[in-house]
């Protein structure tokens, strides 16, 4: 028999939204069991064993659609899992987006629910109340779903009929039957998971042989456990001028690839790196990040790994805290996620600027993709020391240490 009454699939991001719609329908259908999260997810294997788990113990599935989570593997897998093991699937179209081919091509006949009308939404939770209210509890299989609309076509193959219904208490997305060759059909984990509320995604992971950990950002950003050129977390790694992929011996203006040297009044050398010299370049995107011909992260880790935008570092200090520590008899920055409590380590490396290695042990600056908006030859950087960690700007001919992420 089904532990929990509703499964709910979403993607991080979203998950204000979600918990909206969390609140609204505990409000309005008291005693009704949801299960959304997990607590303390290890390993990648544990991941997965927990969430099979989880859809085989509820009555129903309700996968929260945006754009992000419609293009994530994990809602796609837990999806498809809840259909061929014959969950009722409710759509809950959390933005204005438009159902991916994949979707519409697994369930055919699709009638959701959008989160910003609100007949739409006061009908499902009427739906709710019948299947899970208080007065439901004893009935038989309250959530049966009534099979698709077909007709015969061509070849006597059944065609689906291509006018959505009406949403109603028998129908949201309409199951086909199980198909009893599903490699997931038998894998069910006794574990107890009720009344957990963090995340239910993977914390940590591997990424071509890489470590990540997932902070639980708002973003859905990991970030990796060691540097570019590190085996350990305190390891400081490889130094690289911004847009080089490789450590050199010697940091300057003359050797940096992203800065170019001009001859003005014949008199004086002067190094321009400006944003509109780097489109022209190639060296950026649309966006004006680093692209990653010339990203050392992506370029040494390959994958989907990459250095943060001046964004996303401002997105890591403000959704975490950190502390000066030592890690093994070095200096640096645990930065430990407000959502999770998980953790990184930034080793406080220094940096090499011409004919000199400075700071080691005393200050970190790590690159990220962005280069300063102005016209100068700046990166936008994260640094940090004994008392404050932050976003500054850095000269690209410098050399500082990567700390990769992935999307």
């Amino acid at each position: 028999m089904e532990r929990y009454d509703i499964f709910i699939s979403y993607s991080r991001t979203d998950s204000s939204k979600v918990e909206d719609l969390i609140k609204r329908i505990r409000a309005e259908v008291p005693g009704i069991d949801i299960w959304y999260d997990i607590d303390g997810i290890e390993t990648a294997e544990e991941f997965h064993d927990k969430i099979i788990d989880a859809i085989d113990d509820s009555k129903m599935v309700i996968f929260a659609c945006s754009d992000r989570s419609l293009d994530s593997v994990y809602c796609k897998k837990e999806v498809m899992y809840a259909k061929n093991t014959e969950k009722k699937i409710i759509p809950y179209l959390l933005d204005g987006i438009k159902l991916k081919k994949w979707l519409l091509f697994e369930f055919g006949m699709i009638n959701c629910v959008s989160a910003h009308k609100s007949d739409e939404v006061d009908r499902m939770i009427r739906d709710l109340k019948k299947w899970f209210g208080e007065n439901s509890k004893d009935e038989d299989n309250p959530t049966v779903i009534s099979e698709p609309t077909q007709s015969v076509g061509k070849d006597n193959e059944p065609q689906r009929n291509q006018t959505p219904s009406p949403i109603s208490t028998s129908s949201y997305i309409q199951q086909p039957q199980l198909r009893q060759d599903s490699a997931l059909n038998n894998v069910r984990i006794d574990v107890e998971l009720k009344g957990h509320v963090t995340d239910h995604r993977p914390q940590i992971g591997l990424i071509n042989g890489h470590e990540w950990v997932d902070l639980s950002l708002p973003s859905g950003l990991k970030w990796a456990t060691c540097n570019v050129g590190a085996s350990k977390p305190e390891e400081a790694g490889d130094f690289f001028a911004w847009g080089d992929v490789k450590p050199k011996s010697e940091y300057t203006e003359e050797n940096c690839v992203t800065c170019v040297k001009i001859n003005r009044y014949l008199r004086k050398n002067i190094y321009i790196s400006n944003i509109e010299w780097l489109q022209q370049k190639g060296y950026v995107d649309e966006k004006n990040n680093l692209i990653l011909d010339y990203d050392a992260a992506h370029q040494n880790w390959g994958g989907t790994w990459r250095m943060p935008t001046s964004a996303e570092i401002d997105e890591l200090v403000k959704y975490t805290t950190s502390k000066w520590t030592t890690l093994n008899g070095v200096n640096g920055r645990l930065v430990t996620s407000k959502g999770n409590g998980k953790s990184i380590f930034l080793p406080a490396a220094g940096w090499h600027v011409p004919r000199c290695y400075t700071r080691s042990r005393e200050w970190g600056y790590y690159w990220s993709s962005s280069p300063l908006e102005t016209d100068s030859k700046d990166t936008y950087s994260l640094y940090f020391y004994a008392d404050n960690i932050g976003r500054c700007w850095t000269s690209r001919f410098g050399g500082c240490t990567v700390r990769p992420v992935s999307d």
